[in-house]
């Protein structure tokens, strides 16, 4: 525990490097600013006041998982890790590609217990420099850049009351289908993973 707030003093410290909207081709090196990390902890019954929406989302490599998002609530089909990991993402994005390996090393450490999917999101690149991003970052986790994601982006973080323009990387967790926590901005890999170990005890106290 000491570890962890020495970590979220630095964090505190120090900001963290989010991006906003997307730049102009001219600005995209001056796009990183500060902002600070927002989380929720789930702690209360779903109850649904919007009809929920499905969205698929297909990857680089001709997967497609269908989602379905409820107010705080998250379910995709043929998908069975308990714990969801979303990671909205821009490639002209610095921050948010700096996550990319951190990622990569949490799918392969977690990969039973664990579900990354990267949203690609106000972003208009074209599927082969996309898969060129991917695969410079060696990216081994899901990866959609679906016509749906923009959609899918606006009314997921719609539930989260964030901004249209919200901050990216977004991180969003979800454990069996119900909101655990999120963050904007960059942050820590520690700070993600203790997380998902908090996910994992409270997976097994059920």
């Amino acid at each position: 525990m000491h570890k962890i707030a020495v970590l979220l003093l630095l964090v505190s410290l120090l900001g963290l490097v989010g991006c906003e909207d997307k730049p102009d081709e001219d600005t995209l090196s001056d796009t990183e600013n500060t902002t600070e990390m927002l989380t929720k902890q789930h702690g209360k019954k779903h109850k649904s006041t919007q009809e929920p929406t499905t969205f698929t989302l297909q990857g680089a490599h001709s997967q497609e998982y269908n989602l379905t998002v409820y107010d705080e609530d998250l379910e995709i089909k043929d998908q069975n890790a308990p714990i969801v990991l979303l990671h909205f993402f821009a490639t002209w994005c610095q921050p948010c590609i700096w996550e990319m390996p951190y990622l990569n090393d949490l799918h392969k450490k977690y990969r039973k217990e664990l579900f990354i999917a990267g949203i690609l999101t106000h972003d208009n690149i074209e599927k082969p420099a996309l898969q060129t991003v991917i695969a410079k970052n060696g990216v081994r986790y899901f990866v959609s850049n679906s016509a749906q994601n923009d959609a899918f982006a606006a009314r997921l973080t719609s539930t989260l009351g964030l901004p249209e323009n919200f901050t990216i990387p977004l991180i969003v967790i979800y454990v069996e289908g119900r909101y655990f926590t999120h963050y904007e901005g960059n942050i820590p890999v520690e700070m993600i993973e203790y997380d998902i170990e908090q996910a994992k005890k409270q997976l097994k106290s059920r």
